[in-house]
């Protein structure tokens, strides 16, 4: 779940937001917008290797896009 704080909150109380952060996203709104999310360090290593390890649209041959393209989802 991700937490939602006001900027002006985050700003009185960053140092518990790091804590939280820890645990959890934080989502920063500015005038009810969402403006920034703090995520942990562990976090933003994860995602970076998901979107460096993910191929790219132009990356894929021919006969893998048919496959993708025929396959169903099954939720």
């Amino acid at each position: 779940m991700t937490r939602i704080i006001s900027a002006s909150d985050a700003q009185k109380r960053f140092g518990e937001m790091v804590d939280m952060a820890l645990r959890e996203p934080v989502m920063v709104q500015r005038h009810g917008r969402d403006v920034v999310t703090m995520i942990s360090v562990d976090e933003y290593k994860r995602l970076r290797r998901l979107e460096r390890d993910a191929l790219a649209a132009h990356e894929v041959d021919d006969d893998t896009a048919r496959l993708i393209e025929a396959a169903e989802y099954n939720a």
